[in-house]
C-alpha cells in the first residue's frame, strides 16, 4: 500500500485498537428499576423553536414550559407546579396511551384561555 492511504481512518478514531469488549460482564437486564424519583426544582425555560409560551395565569403565577414538563411558578412563595411530563417507553417518544394527561415529548405550543384560568399545551410529534 502506498504511503498515506489507509491509514488516515487510525489517526482519526485511535481508540478503536484499545476498547475491548469484557469477557465477564453481567447479562442485561430489562427490568425496570424500582426507584421513584420526585423533582424538586426545575430550571431553565424552552423558548427554542417557540415564541409567546410564557404567560401569567389568574393567580399572578408565571405558567411555562420546558423540556416535556409544564410549570406553574408562584414567585410570591417561590414553590412550583407541574404538569405533563410523565414516564416514556425510550424505544418510541410518542405516547401510546391516549387517556394520560401528560407529555412524551418537548412542549413547543402553550396557551392560556382569557380568563387565565386553563392552559392547553403541544408537544412535538
Amino acid at each position: 500500500m502506498p504511503p498515506g492511504e489507509g491509514d488516515e481512518f487510525g489517526a482519526i478514531k485511535p481508540w478503536l485498537g484499545a476498547i475491548k469488549e469484557p469477557t465477564n460482564h453481567p447479562p442485561k437486564n430489562p427490568a425496570k428499576p424500582n426507584q421513584v424519583h420526585t423533582i424538586e426544582w426545575v430550571y431553565g425555560y424552552r423558548n427554542e423553536e417557540t415564541r409567546q409560551n410564557c404567560f401569567f395565569n389568574a393567580n399572578g403565577c408565571a405558567v411555562y414550559p420546558t423540556a416535556a414538563l409544564g410549570i406553574i411558578y408562584d414567585y410570591k412563595d417561590m414553590t412550583q407546579l407541574y404538569f405533563g411530563g410523565g414516564e416514556t417507553d425510550f424505544a418510541v417518544r410518542k405516547q401510546e396511551d391516549e387517556s394520560k394527561d401528560g407529555h412524551s415529548d418537548d412542549i413547543t405550543a402553550l396557551c392560556i384561555s382569557f380568563s387565565r384560568k386553563i392552559v392547553a399545551s403541544g408537544q412535538n410529534g
